[in-house]
């Protein structure tokens, strides 16, 4: 996605091997699906070594008839074994509300709920070319299933359910 009329600081990688950054927009109007959000988000990284890794937060505040509160985060990492061998995971963590159509501005009732996603993988790079593989599982709220996601519109406001994938 995109955020129209946003603010983003990002500083250099070399603090001690931490970095950060902070985006803030202005969401003057608008709906969220459109790119007119209001939304505020942070992240923090470090390197150090073989590893490396990523926390994102990202708030976005109730504009009523604009958008409706989400609160987002994430948090991934990953190792260089050597010799080629990488391993990394993620996790990804949402909380917010269902709609009843594509674009909707008005949640449903009782809707709000939290949905988890993890990822564990891994790669081998020889020359060119980089063999991998990943497992992951996504877990939808309760008061998620078979709704869709507020803050999204069409293509991307499916009806969600859990999953697993490879």
């Amino acid at each position: 996605g995109r955020v129209s009329n946003a603010l983003m600081y990002t500083a250099p990688r070399n603090m001690g091997g931490f970095s950060f950054s902070v985006l803030q927009s202005a969401g003057e109007g608008g709906q969220f699906s459109a790119g007119s959000a209001k939304l505020t988000q942070f992240s923090i990284g470090y390197t150090a070594g073989p590893l490396t890794a990523d926390f994102v937060y990202a708030k976005i505040p109730e504009l009523t008839g604009s958008q409706l509160p989400q609160t987002d985060w994430a948090v991934g990492a990953q190792y260089n074994l050597g010799g080629g061998w990488r391993v990394m995971g993620s996790y990804f963590n949402h909380e917010g509300h269902s709609v009843a159509a594509p674009g909707a501005l008005t949640a449903i009732a009782n809707s709000k709920g939290t949905d988890k996603t993890w990822l564990i993988g891994g790669n081998y790079t020889t020359g060119p070319h980089t063999i991998g593989a990943s497992y992951g599982s996504t877990t939808i709220a309760a008061a998620h299933r078979g709704r869709r996601a507020a803050n999204m519109a069409a293509p991307f406001s499916t009806i969600v359910d859990d999953m697993k994938g490879y």
